[in-house]
């Protein structure tokens, strides 16, 4: 089995999929889940000293200690390399970490450098994009060497700084220390999805005794020069689209034999039904051999990285589990679990697992149909009560997160619940006609009418009978501040046809 060497970022072309060879499966089922936190930072001690530190010129001994304001904060130092995470943190929140430096033998100067970050942990990092910061160096006077947000201070300094001659003196004496002081606030207006986070940054210090190099000598002594810019993180997901779905699973899963794909889970059900499968790395069981977690690759029928997954919906019982893949990739990058049972029954077995990935092309885009695919399906719409709906996909305008829940309306022969779960704003959620029970035999659909609930209060009503048009772009109920509640931004018919923009009606 072979995976990309590019760990699925789309470089060479094979990470990120045809819009229109996902257009049969635009509907699908979609809903965006937690995901875990931005970064990890090594955490060993809390002062460090560095003697006999010979890489620049003479000999310098080195001293770091961390003073945590508030313990929001954890600092650690590690032959010259100052590690900061932080966490935790709601909206609102503010403090300060402050780092002395000193030298124990000669007189010394000093550069300062910020470190790149993984890029695909800048790629995500919520907290350190809203996390405003504001780095200040003091030694006898006080000089504010940078203002923004944390990600950008991880690399406005990465070809470094030179801090010692701040004050205007050059060389940092024995008897001095120079206090270097973060000062962060999450700000109360920041997005949702920052609070609680984990993120951080690194840097490093460079000593040079002073007394035998000249300062014009200096001038070319600072190690980090050259070493900017950052690398770029990997483009993120243009749009997460309904892959398809491995179905009937009920709770047997086993480890994929590299040599037998009979062993591997397919898609079959989607746009993807017959082209991908799930390649299983890991399962967790429950009563020795009912499967409620699973971590998987996406691959095609050769065993080759097949698109970046963005999303993965695990199903058991009533209910699902949903998992945002941050940044987008072939792997899951950890074992998923079942929702919760309940009472004290532990994780329901997984019943079914879909899927979302990542495509290149963005929703309304006009560049003209050259694939010369007869089989590609067009878009259909939703008028004169035709077709009959299977999903439909919306997205939550709400300001905070919510418990959300969508039945059949009330009075209706159909029973059951279309969706529930709590939903982050701006998330995607989906009513799924196929979670509903019908009397006699009747196939699956969403039904005339549903309604949708917000923490067990707000009701939204909408006619999905298509006697009254509806399309992608339709947005229900209000938010209290003017705006809708929801938009509809997918839809799908029971013969798998996706469902047509509003303003596309002719």
């Amino acid at each position: 089995m072979t995976r990309r060497s590019d760990g699925g970022r789309g470089s060479d072309g094979v990470g990120r999929l045809s819009r229109r060879r996902l257009l049969a499966g635009l509907g699908g089922v979609g809903a965006i889940g937690a995901a875990s936190g931005a970064g990890t930072f090594a955490f060993l001690t809390d002062a460090a000293a560095l003697p006999n530190n010979t890489i620049g010129s003479g000999e310098v001994a080195l001293d770091i200690s961390c003073a945590d304001h508030d313990g929001t904060a954890n600092c650690t130092v590690s032959d010259g390399l100052v590690s900061v995470g932080i966490e935790g943190l709601d909206r609102g929140s503010y403090g300060a970490e402050s780092f002395g430096i000193s030298v124990l033998t000669n007189p010394a100067r000093l550069w300062f450098a910020t470190v790149c970050p993984d890029p695909d942990l800048a790629a995500f990092d919520p907290l350190g994009d809203a996390l405003s910061v504001t780095l200040v160096v003091e030694n006898g006077g006080s000089s504010t060497l940078f203002s923004g947000s944390l990600s950008a201070l991880r690399e406005a300094f990465v070809d470094g700084l030179r801090i010692d001659d701040l004050d205007g003196e050059a060389c940092l004496s024995p008897d001095e220390t120079l206090d270097v002081t973060l000062y962060w606030e999450l700000p109360i207006d920041a997005p949702s999805v920052a609070a609680g986070r984990e993120t951080g940054f690194e840097f490093r210090l460079y000593t040079e005794q002073c007394r035998h190099v000249s300062e014009d000598d200096a001038v070319g002594s600072n190690p980090f020069a050259g070493l900017g810019p950052c690398e770029e993180p990997p483009e993120p997901c243009p749009e997460c689209e309904f892959g398809g779905k491995a179905d009937d699973v009920e709770g047997q899963i086993s480890i994929s034999d590299p040599n037998d794909t009979a062993t591997w889970l397919s898609i079959d059900e989607g746009p993807l039904a017959g082209e991908a499968f799930l390649f299983v790395t890991d399962v967790e069981y429950k009563d020795g051999d009912e499967a409620v977690g699973v971590r998987f690759d996406l691959v095609d029928a050769d065993g080759n990285a097949f698109g970046d997954l963005c999303e993965v919906r695990l199903k058991g019982g009533p209910t699902t589990e949903r998992y945002q893949i941050e940044p987008p990739s072939p792997d899951t990058g950890a074992v998923l679990l079942a929702p919760d049972g309940s009472g004290n029954s532990g994780r329901r077995e997984i019943s079914n697992i879909e899927i979302d990935i990542c495509v290149d092309e963005e929703r309304g885009s006009d560049e003209p149909d050259d694939s010369g695919d007869p089989d590609e399906p067009d878009c259909i719409e939703c008028v004169n009560g035709e077709p009959t709906l299977l999903g439909l996909t919306f997205r939550y305008l709400g300001s905070e997160p919510a418990q959300i829940t969508g039945v059949p309306e009330q009075g209706g022969a159909s029973t059951g619940l279309l969706f529930e779960g709590t939903v982050a704003p701006d998330e995607r959620f989906t009513l799924d006609g196929t979670n509903l029970d019908r009397p006699g035999n009747r196939d699956d659909w969403i039904g005339p009418n549903v309604e949708i609930v917000v923490d067990g209060g707000t009701t939204v009503s909408i006619h999905t009978s298509c006697s009254v048009a509806l399309g992608v772009g339709d947005a229900f109920g209000s938010d209290g501040a003017g705006g809708p509640l929801y938009e509809l931004v997918a839809g799908t018919s029971t013969d798998g046809e996706p469902l047509c923009d509003s303003e596309d009606r002719s």
